[in-house]
């Protein structure tokens, strides 16, 4: 999984989680007694696998970008 922020008018950006697997519905509900309410995400995006850089890092930037799509 990897988070990034969502460009947000109010709070400036919103967390939304990028996760690998299967979709599970009970995810959402069991990270808000987790997390506090301004960590949880806003939205939760299934993939199939998460773009790496380089390096082997998690590139945010491409998942910035499915964030336009």
């Amino acid at each position: 999984a990897a988070v990034v922020g969502m460009p947000d008018e109010l709070w400036g950006e919103r967390p939304v989680a990028f996760v690998v697997g299967q979709e599970t519905a009970g995810l959402h509900d069991w990270l808000k007694t987790q997390l506090a309410a301004h960590e949880c995400p806003v939205m939760i995006r299934w993939l199939d696998s998460l773009p790496l850089t380089a390096l082997g890092k998690h590139d945010r930037g491409a998942l910035r970008a499915r964030l336009r799509d």
